[in-house]
């Protein structure tokens, strides 16, 4: 589905047809772009190895630092201008590294060299810094899981980095955002509430079912980790904090 049919699905889902709309089209494609992104992020992001924006990094000689799309939710695997894998490490860690014959712990930014070892996450936002520090230009190459890149601004585009059986769904999480809109003929919290859950429900079935495609295959046609499957267990009360990030399990019945 484009983003025009899912608009209009929005549209028919909620009665908001006729002219002057209820929601307006602004409205509405902000809260496309929210679920769209939303269903990605629980997922943990679009994996991909060859989006120029997110997974080439350029850099010049004497560069201490480099910048990281924003998009990028988290660097999987690095490699450096010679293809070689590195290391991609938190500010706090401080690994143990072979200098002049010693071993040493690392202390970064504190020598020069041709090639890249270390990416170093966490000292900037979207930066990383560099060890050592290049004495020549190139490009790091990145392995990253991230948020969609395109914003959807127009009735007729598709959504690319979500599976097309995915893209119904997004409807609950636009309905969950239009239902809390401060507006007397819109607000309605109990319909906000419903949707929201029957999203978060489904959002936790595409991770169950991401998180098995990982696992390796096996004879039987259910493992000990499907009994995990949301389709399969009683439902339950579910909120989506939007401060926190995370989601909190009341542990009931609906």
């Amino acid at each position: 589905m484009n983003s025009g049919e899912l608009i209009s699905l929005f549209r028919n889902e909620t009665m908001d047809t006729e002219r002057p709309y209820l929601w307006s089209d602004e409205e509405v494609m902000v809260y496309l772009n929210d679920a769209y992104s939303m269903l990605v992020r629980f997922v943990g992001g679009v994996p991909d190895s060859i989006t120029p924006e997110c997974c080439e990094v350029a850099y010049s000689s004497g560069d201490k630092n480099v910048d990281i799309d924003p998009a990028v939710l988290r660097i999987v695997r690095a490699f450096n201008n010679a293809g070689v894998e590195i290391s991609v490490i938190e500010n706090t860690d401080a690994p143990l590294v072979r200098s002049a014959g010693k071993v040493t712990l690392l202390k970064v930014g504190s020598e020069t060299g041709e090639n890249i070892n270390f990416m170093v996450l966490g000292a900037d936002q979207m930066k990383a810094n560099l060890h050592p520090i290049p004495t020549s230009s190139g490009t790091l190459r990145l392995q990253v899981r991230r948020l969609p890149i395109t914003e959807i601004t127009t009735d007729a585009q598709e959504l690319t980095d979500l599976p097309v059986i995915h893209h119904f769904h997004l409807v609950k999480w636009m309905k969950a955002l239009a239902y809390k809109k401060q507006d007397a003929e819109t607000f309605d919290m109990d319909k906000a509430m419903v949707n929201e859950q029957l999203f978060l429900k489904y959002a936790d079935q595409y991770v169950f079912e991401v998180s098995r495609l990982r696992r390796k295959s096996n004879n039987s046609l259910r493992s000990d980790q499907d009994s995990k499957n949301p389709m399969l267990q009683t439902e339950r009360s579910r909120t989506y904090d939007r401060q926190s990030g995370g989601n909190s399990n009341n542990g009931g019945q609906q």
